[in-house]
């Protein structure tokens, strides 16, 4: 794909006055590192710094609202969530299953119980399919599915993301997988997740386009002793440290919920096909030397 046919982030203009270096990712351009800003290593170290917080825009991502009456049991259908064990501004790590292939992974999933409606975050090389995929398990209930597609997304990340958002909006979600809908300076609405991919505490904050770099301007010229610009490098090195999975890497739709290690997602009571290949995901510690990247070979130096 061309890059002038990838899709922009309502930040793309914030990201070269930045002198980000912009990559294909999932078919968006988007930034992989900042020439002027950390190196990869040090931004990885800043993320889990005290005080520190990285600011990461993932507006790539499907931001999905659910709402009617039948929404919990869309959810319940499509992936192995219950809703109804969630209370009302929280939310779970889920998976989209194919039932059809297996219990194949389709997607991993945020989703998040408000009281009017259900707020999904999917991947944003899958929003076509994950789509496709919800409406399909909808058919004959009452629920309407409304991707956002004028909603940007930042992650701030690292052990000062608290001290510096509170700064910001009046309610800060609590604990990890809470959210809150507030005003960003009380001027606009913004949707506040307590969550991220990086092994930090941290939130997700998403706000219409227009709005998403008035968001972003804030965290980093209000705080520049403490936040700093972080691209696709740093947030891949951050979760495969944190022992995350990644769709297309360690999930697929030959992979299973038990193959991934994340049977302890499956909230629901009705029985659907739980793939176990007796494939396990295994963990590693790199005692020194370079970040460890996807694709690398491993090599057992005792054989």
């Amino acid at each position: 794909m061309s890059s002038s046919n990838l899709l922009l982030s309502p930040l793309n203009k914030f990201h070269l006055r930045h002198s980000a270096k912009m990559v294909n990712f999932c078919g968006w351009s988007l930034p992989v590192s900042y020439d002027h800003s950390l190196s990869l290593r040090e931004s990885t170290v800043h993320t889990r710094s005290p005080g520190k917080a990285s600011l990461f825009d993932v507006s790539h991502m499907g931001q999905i609202l659910l709402r009617g009456p039948d929404r919990g049991e869309l959810v319940a259908r499509a992936s192995v969530c219950n809703v109804d064990k969630l209370d009302e501004y929280s939310g779970t790590l889920s998976v989209l299953l194919n039932r059809r292939k297996g219990g194949g992974i389709i997607d991993d999933a945020i989703v998040n119980r408000h009281p009017d409606y259900l707020y999904m975050v999917v991947n944003g090389g899958n929003r076509t399919k994950d789509l496709a995929h919800l409406h399909e398990c909808a058919a004959g209930l009452d629920v309407s599915i409304t991707m956002l597609e004028t909603e940007g997304l930042v992650a701030l990340q690292g052990p000062g993301s608290e001290a510096i958002v509170s700064q910001h909006v009046a309610e800060v979600p609590p604990t990890f997988m809470r959210s809150a809908v507030t005003t960003w300076d009380g001027k606009f609405p913004v949707i506040i997740t307590r969550c991220g991919y990086t092994g930090e505490d941290g939130f997700e904050i998403s706000a219409d386009e227009s709005n998403i770099e008035t968001v972003a301007n804030a965290l980093v010229d209000n705080h520049p002793d403490a936040v700093a610009l972080a691209g696709l490098g740093a947030r891949d090195a951050l979760r495969i440290e944190a022992g995350l999975c990644l769709y297309g890497h360690e999930l697929n739709e030959d992979i299973g919920v038990v193959d991934a290690g994340l049977k302890w997602t499956v909230q629901t009571e009705e029985t659907m096909p739980l793939r176990d290949t007796g494939v396990r995901r295994a963990g590693f510690v790199i005692a020194s030397g370079a970040i460890a990247r996807g694709g690398e070979p491993l090599v057992d130096l005792e054989s």
